[in-house]
């Protein structure tokens, strides 16, 4: 898993953009 904020949430916005 991403420990810097700035890469959990690039790895978020991956899974929301594959989800839509």
């Amino acid at each position: 898993m991403a420990a810097s904020p700035e890469a959990k949430f690039t790895e978020e916005k991956i899974l929301w953009v594959k989800h839509h």
